[in-house]
């Protein structure tokens, strides 16, 4: 468990912009950008709350730790209450929504509205922007007002020639001059467009249930491999999920609930085969060569099987990559 406590709390457009000083008997949580981190804080009577997770958007060499987090719930609104000093507890970090620049190239990066969160930590790490890597940034929002970072990204394709940005506003009432917005949603035939240009991109996506499932079904129609797609959603209850909508509770609860069945099978499958041998010896002679193989031990098998271990789906350079702190 890592203290934090607020240095900085902002509410705007129903957004919350949090920035993190990490305490004085404290480690520091060391991250890649792109991940997450579950934390909570102490409601007003003094009792803590559950851990929700969310994207951190600093990068990893800030010594401070930011969060932008929508309004949505009991303990969204409750952040947004915090005060300056006010104690933040967190663990982490998790995730392995991350580009390595030695392997990722290009990567086309695909948001919508609060989904911006992991991109940002991404874009203001300079070892991932000051390389020859080609980033496509496609970020759909109802408006402007609704687009999260919007300015700041301006600003990073005018410092960064390689980061290339289009801006989808649903709401065809608001005009811009700006070339990187284009009015209308995003939409299948945007992301065909760019992957007639990044066929061997890595994809990574993150934003809401609906655009997901257009983003996955396009690039599937587009023969991008499961391989090239990396994703984080959001659910309804604030949650970030991992993969394709697994949260981390949910994959706790199917493992032990397979390593449960595995269990009970290998026990039952062990007694049987001792209740078979017992049997046997107290047999006729004439019955105990019949050629049947003995049966086997599937449960120490099944635990040795490497399929049913969690392997990481993405690895990175060791010069690149941050330290990971344990969390104790």
């Amino acid at each position: 468990m890592f203290n934090y406590t607020v240095r900085s709390l902002d509410v705007r457009n129903n957004v919350i912009y949090m920035t993190l000083a990490r305490g004085s008997n404290s480690a520091k949580i060391d991250f890649l950008p792109g991940q997450y981190a579950a934390l909570g804080y102490y409601r007003p009577n003094g009792q803590p709350t559950r851990l929700r997770t969310f994207s951190i958007t600093s990068s990893p060499d800030n010594v401070f730790l930011e969060f932008a987090i929508r309004i949505i719930g009991d303990f969204t609104h409750g952040l947004a209450q915090l005060h300056v000093g006010d104690g933040i507890f967190l663990q982490g970090p998790f995730g392995n929504f991350v580009i390595d620049p030695s392997i990722d190239r290009p990567a086309v990066m695909i948001a919508g509205g609060i989904g911006i969160t992991p991109f940002m930590s991404i874009l203001r790490t300079p070892a991932v922007m000051n390389t020859d890597i080609q980033l496509t940034l496609l970020y759909g929002c109802r408006t402007i007002a609704d687009a999260p970072f919007y300015e700041e990204l301006v600003q990073l394709t005018k410092h960064y020639p390689n980061l290339h940005l289009s801006v989808f506003v649903a709401d065809s009432s608001e005009m811009s001059a700006d070339p990187s917005i284009i009015q209308g949603m995003l939409s299948a035939q945007h992301i065909k467009q760019i992957v007639a240009h990044n066929a061997d991109a890595t994809f990574l996506l993150c934003g809401p249930d609906a655009m997901m499932a257009m983003s996955y079904d396009t690039l599937y129609a587009e023969n991008i491999s499961a391989d090239s797609i990396v994703s984080e959603s959001f659910s309804h209850s604030s949650k970030l999920t991992i993969g394709s909508g697994y949260n981390l509770q949910k994959l706790t609860y199917a493992l032990s609930g397979a390593l449960l069945i595995l269990a009970v099978t290998g026990v039952s499958y062990l007694d049987l085969s001792r209740y078979i041998s017992s049997n046997a010896a107290a047999a006729p002679t004439s019955l105990t060569n019949t050629n049947q193989p003995a049966p086997s031990n599937n449960y120490s098998q099944a635990s040795n099987d490497e399929s049913l271990q969690q392997q990481p789906a993405r690895t990175y350079q060791q010069s690149y990559q941050q330290p990971v702190t344990s969390v104790s």
